[in-house]
């Protein structure tokens, strides 16, 4: 009982092979029809996704939902990489619902222009921290079925139930072929197996097989139980490329590892405590020591009650990343995003209001920022805003593409950020490094206070 109940990352995970033709609309379609499976299958109170290339989250019931997407998708792209207006080329993005502890998903199709477009692998991944009601040992009907929606959604020809374990080590990944996980869809146009025998339950969806192994999810998850291994090294054996080529000749690198067999146990396991008590220790001690070093208080702390039980490893993937996320949770981090700047010059003065409404609300109330304007200027537009009645302004140079210009809003907050503090208080924006899933974490809170809690997990206030 003690081992099913902890919690394992997991993903769904769905590739396809680049398609020049695929257009912004039809990959906005294939947004929608997987974020209406999960919220189908998986969180049926979710009401609306946060999307990269812009601030404001899209709500289900905006009938722009579509057209706002299929803006940032176009607005992702690399326009060297584009021969028509309307293709999807090389769009990528980031996307999560709103539902507390719900998934996070990204979606890219890999183009390259050497002398001409060339396009490579797509994927769409959905990743999931594994605790709570999304574990995916309670979760497997469902996950099953958000699975075979995405591989139909966006025409895959490999679709799984990924864990990083055993996509890297037990299938030795290499772009471009296929991957067993612990579920597995694979479409006959890319490569067929021969399950006869094996101990895996294997269906038919959409013409392709569903491969699902006769293993406890979680004990899969669990690198150290290995379950689940021989079985997928065999139906490796057993695969079969539309070329007629054996996957192991295409892949002699899973050949030696399936050869060699289990790999030996190492010598020393220097990491095995720290993922153990990542594992073991809950978030309640450390939302305790937070308030009683006046980071945050009681009222505040409140706000993460659903949190104390989670352990560290369900918030993050180390104990740094742990301790950066609950203080995000607890609303005192501000995470400066440069995909919050795309396109933040189309929204005229609501983009960056916004983008200081995350501000304002991350000192708690301590920074006050109203009046906000944006005034054109020779080769710039100005930013003019009032903090705690001051007036501030910050330049943001114009440019002739949109990348330069979003690139140009996010260096004037970065610059900027610090100096929006007040002054009668010791609470300052401390920058923690390292960055938090790519964005810059400026912490609300008394310098030498934050220092003292963050020192024991190896985390630092940037100079």
């Amino acid at each position: 009982m003690e081992q099913a109940a902890r919690s394992y990352p997991w993903a769904i995970w769905a590739e396809w092979a680049g398609d020049p033709e695929l257009t912004l609309a039809e990959g906005a379609d294939r947004l929608v029809a997987t974020f209406r499976s999960v919220e189908r299958n998986l969180l049926p109170d979710n009401r609306s996704w946060h999307v990269s290339g812009g601030k404001a989250d899209l709500a289900n019931d905006d009938p722009e939902f579509v057209a706002k997407l299929t803006r940032r998708l176009a607005r992702s792209r690399t326009p060297a990489m584009v021969a028509a207006a309307d293709r999807f080329a090389d769009a990528s993005l980031s996307v999560s619902p709103r539902s507390p502890g719900g998934p996070w998903g990204s979606l890219l199709q890999g183009v390259s222009k050497p002398g001409d477009l060339h396009f490579h692998d797509g994927w769409f991944r959905l990743e999931f921290s594994g605790g709570g009601a999304l574990r995916l040992g309670v979760l497997t009907e469902q996950a099953l079925r958000v699975l075979a929606d995405i591989a139909r959604a966006w025409q895959a020809r490999n679709a799984w139930i990924d864990m990083v374990h055993v996509r890297q080590q037990w299938n030795q990944w290499d772009n471009g072929l296929p991957v067993f996980g612990w579920a597995t869809w694979l479409h006959p146009s890319f490569a067929t197996v021969d399950t006869d025998g094996l101990d895996v339950e294997t269906s038919i969806v959409d013409g392709c097989p569903l491969v699902v192994l006769r293993t406890d999810p979680d004990a899969t998850a669990d690198r150290a139980q290995a379950a689940g291994r021989d079985v997928i090294w065999r139906l490796a054996e057993r695969t079969t490329l539309a070329d007629g080529t054996a996957l192991l000749d295409r892949n002699p690198r899973l050949g030696a590892v399936i050869a060699r067999g289990a790999p030996r146990p190492p010598l020393r396991a220097p990491r095995t405590t720290l993922t153990d008590r990542l594992a073991s220790t809950t978030a309640a001690p450390l939302v305790d020591r937070i308030v009683a070093l006046g980071l945050v208080d009681a009222r505040d702390a409140s706000r993460v009650a659903n949190l104390r039980g989670r352990t560290l490893r369900s918030l993050g993937e180390s104990e740094d990343t742990a301790v950066l996320a609950l203080l995000v949770h607890l609303g005192i981090v501000y995470l400066l995003e440069e995909e919050s700047f795309q396109g933040v010059h189309d929204e005229a003065a609501d983009g960056y209001r916004a983008e200081l409404d995350d501000i304002a609300e991350a000192s708690r109330g301590m920074v006050r920022l109203t009046d906000v304007e944006l005034v054109d200027a020779d080769a710039r537009h100005l930013l003019r805003f009032s903090c705690n009645g001051r007036p501030v302004q910050w330049s943001v140079a114009h440019a002739d593409d949109e990348h330069t210009e979003d690139r140009a809003a996010y260096e004037a907050f970065r610059r900027g950020v610090a100096s929006l503090v007040p002054t009668d208080a010791s609470q300052r924006w401390c920058v923690v490094e390292p960055e938090l899933l790519g964005a810059i974490p400026y912490v609300f809170a008394d310098p030498d206070v934050l220092a003292e809690l963050l020192e024991p997990y190896g985390l630092e206030i940037a100079e």
